[in-house]
């Protein structure tokens, strides 16, 4: 078995986005296997200015790491495996999947 590395760009989303590669995403889903915390610290900005829900993968996930990803101003939400409902809160027993969803009171439009 032949491995060969290749080399890739990363841009975070907060440059994608001021550099207009990337319109402004008001939905986002990651599945990283583990590095969640890394496109969310990329987010960050865009978090911040435009509230975008957020749909995450949790299994590679510390219940730590979770809820350090609950940016202020939003609420976190499990994804149920079984039906697709949402329940506030995390719960691991309900699914291996979560959602970032902004407060109703928190500002949805973009600032600038």
């Amino acid at each position: 078995m032949h491995i060969s590395l290749i080399p890739i760009e990363c841009q975070s989303g907060d440059q994608l986005v001021k550099d207009n590669t990337l319109t402004v995403p008001q939905i986002i889903k990651i599945d990283t296997e583990g590095h969640e915390i890394y496109v969310l610290k990329g987010l960050r900005e865009v978090m911040k200015r435009a509230n975008p829900i957020i749909f995450f993968e949790h299994i590679s996930l510390t219940d730590d790491e979770v809820f350090s990803l609950i940016p202020e101003g939003y609420n976190i939400y499990s994804v149920s495996d079984e039906d697709g409902s949402l329940t506030l809160g995390f719960d691991r027993a309900v699914g291996h999947n979560s959602v970032l969803k902004p407060r109703i009171d928190a500002d949805t439009s973009l600032k600038s």
